[in-house]
């Protein structure tokens, strides 16, 4: 007989059965971990089967391949089914807590750099555009309470030298990519990008503006760039 290990209580998971295997490109982190939390739900309550839970979680997160990134979670199948059964004891061992840390909701995060990571996140994984870099910057930090004006990425520049949330720093280009999480990496216009560029990197190698990519670290397209740190 199998044995269940409950490491949540699964009533307080607000579980709505229309976000089901979503296909929405606009889930954010939020209700990626509530839809994945539902899924654990659904299968506890009516199916007690690990190949069905398998299956529906690596269904989901193959549809937000950024998202199960962020949460580090498992990308095949085999990883997904050794995660969340141990077949030592046979047991289910869910990992919700840990995936809960990994979520890092607004409510639980520490440090204003790694709020406004997950506000980047969002912002980020809802747009998911190309050409709009300082709009989906100029939001995250609008949440952070930070109003940045003007239309193009490179006037943050000096708003930003004037914010007491920040400081400058010399980072080598190489290193750009070992950011901790919030950091903003401003890069001035040039002939070839007039409008500059601006990030916020995620702390993990990859940076969110409109979208989210792997940090850019060679930049030679732009007249050069400034780092903030958050402080």
């Amino acid at each position: 007989m199998t044995t269940f290990n409950f490491n949540i209580d699964t009533n307080k998971i607000n579980f709505n059965p229309n976000l089901f295997l979503s296909n929405s490109p606009k889930v954010t982190p939020e209700t990626f971990f509530k839809e994945y939390s539902g899924i654990l739900k659904e299968g506890i309550q009516k199916h007690f089967d690990p190949d069905f839970i398998t299956q529906k979680l690596f269904e989901f997160s193959s549809q937000h391949p950024q998202l199960t990134k962020l949460f580090n979670l498992p990308t095949t199948y085999a990883d997904t089914r050794n995660q969340i059964v141990k077949p030592s004891v046979d047991t289910y061992n869910f990992r919700l807590q840990n995936m809960a840390g990994a979520a890092q909701s607004p409510t639980k995060l520490q440090t204003f750099g790694d709020k406004l990571a997950f506000a980047a996140t969002t912002v980020a994984t809802d747009m998911s555009s190309k050409g709009k870099c300082y709009r989906g910057v100029k939001s995250a930090l609008y949440q952070m309470g930070i109003n940045l004006k003007g239309y193009a990425a490179y006037q943050a520049k000096d708003q930003l030298l004037a914010s007491p949330k920040f400081k400058t720093l010399d980072v080598a280009a190489e290193d750009l990519n070992k950011l901790p999480a919030g950091s903003i990496v401003v890069w001035d216009k040039s002939p070839q990008k007039p409008y500059g560029h601006i990030s916020i990197a995620l702390g993990n190698g990859q940076e969110a503006s409109d979208h989210i990519q792997n940090q850019i670290t060679n930049g030679n397209k732009y007249g050069g760039y400034t780092v903030f740190i958050p402080q």
